[in-house]
């Protein structure tokens, strides 16, 4: 799917556990890779064939454009299993995935952060310490169903 904002969306529903998804921003990361590449192919050139190693300076160009294409590319679900008691975090970047697993009994709330640069999924655990769980730029009616959902299952 060719997006360019992070898209929150409640994909399973059982009678124990939901699993909410936040896509990748498959099209800013196409942009910035193709700014990488092309900042390569005008950086390399310039130091092999005119031994220009001044332009070896540029290199954290691409690099910067790189970490953000990572960064966009990044896929999360959240899965709220009343059974077990768990909220299960899972981050995707590529074929690379991560997880990471809360208690049900830990958490006090799921809830919708807001930031100048728009809203998303943070949660609220006993112990006082917050931590974003979305990127997500999305509309706040899906992000607050989001939110809703997470909580009823936990």
């Amino acid at each position: 799917m060719w997006t360019l904002g992070h898209a929150v969306r409640e994909i399973e529903r059982s009678h124990h556990q939901v699993t909410i998804e936040e896509t990748a921003t498959t099209g800013a990361a196409v942009i910035f890779w193709t700014i990488t590449i092309l900042s390569l192919i005008l950086i390399f050139p310039n130091v092999i064939h005119r031994r220009d190693f001044g332009a070896l300076f540029l290199l954290p160009v691409p690099l910067y454009f790189s970490l953000f294409g990572l960064y966009a590319a990044v896929r999360s679900s959240f899965v709220a299993d009343r059974a077990h008691g768990i909220l299960i975090v899972k981050r995707q970047i590529g074929p690379w995935s991560f997880q990471k697993m809360y208690k049900s009994e830990t958490i006090d709330l799921i809830y919708v952060r807001h930031t100048i640069k728009g809203s998303g999924l943070a949660v609220h655990f006993k112990s006082g310490k917050n931590k974003d769980l979305t990127m997500s730029l999305d509309s706040q009616a899906d992000i607050e169903s989001a939110a809703a959902a997470l909580n009823h299952f936990l």
